[in-house]
């Protein structure tokens, strides 16, 4: 870990239910944790570093953020409370091929591999759950990957918005409230375009009715209008918000 010092040595003992896992199994991943205290920007691990521990998001917010050589920025995962992160090469080891970045002041759960693997021993169906989890993130990131083939800009980040309202979103009168945090460079990061083209979209979707756009938040105004849109272009036909990024389930392993 690059940046992120251990506040406390204590094992958090609240109740957190892990995503995918059982509330049981949560209790014991957790009793078998440290707890960190992460400040906003610090970076949680980035490539190269060892795989020797899995995270899980207690508060806050937490992105993982790729490069490949070569080519442009961009961020498959937006994590929350519950949501588990850099568990691949725990299963596999294997230097981190991503960065993991606090967007907020964060706190987390850091479960060391010998940790984990006596969990799993004494919670056999604690691992099915991981391996339930890891399937997910799989289709997750074919989804992904659509995404980014798509024919056009707008249908990108309609997918990106209901991919964040998934997890993030709260049911209002005036529509569906997807406070995710990010400044549009870091939400053009999600959707694989630039600052400019967000800005642009975003505003023809306000002209259409389909959002409002607030500070680090979006309302989803017209969410039948906005699916339209993304079911545009290639796969769009087969394309589901639930497979993209809620609850764990999207984005790529890291």
């Amino acid at each position: 870990m690059r940046d992120v010092a251990e506040a406390e040595t204590s094992v958090w003992a609240g109740e957190l239910r892990i995503s995918g896992l059982s509330s049981g199994a949560s209790r014991r991943l957790a009793a078998a944790a440290r707890r960190l205290q992460v400040p906003r920007d610090a970076v949680v691990f980035g490539p190269g570093d060892p795989g020797d521990a899995l995270f899980v998001v207690v508060r806050g917010r937490v992105r993982l953020e790729r490069r490949a050589e070569g080519a442009r920025e961009f961020a498959p995962a937006l994590l929350g409370p519950g949501d588990v992160f850099g568990e691949l090469t725990v299963f596999d080891p294997s230097p981190r091929g991503a960065t993991a970045r606090a967007l907020t002041g964060t706190e987390l759960l850091c479960v060391g591999s010998a940790r984990l693997r006596a969990v799993l021993a004494a919670e056999p169906d604690a691992a099915w759950q991981l391996l339930g989890l890891l399937a997910r993130r799989l289709r997750g990131a074919h989804a992904a990957t659509e995404t980014l083939l798509a024919a056009d800009l707008p249908t990108r980040l309609a997918r990106t918005l209901l991919e964040l309202s998934a997890r993030f979103g709260e049911r209002t009168e005036a529509g569906l409230l997807v406070r995710h945090g990010l400044t549009q460079s870091q939400l053009a990061l999600h959707a694989g375009v630039s600052r400019g083209s967000v800005n642009r979209v975003l505003t023809g979707f306000a002209e259409r009715r389909l959002v409002r756009v607030g500070s680090r938040a979006v309302l989803i105004t017209d969410e039948g209008g906005l699916r339209a849109q993304a079911r545009q272009g290639p796969g769009g036909s087969g394309w589901s918000g639930a497979e993209s990024g809620s609850s764990g389930s999207g984005g790529k392993p890291a």
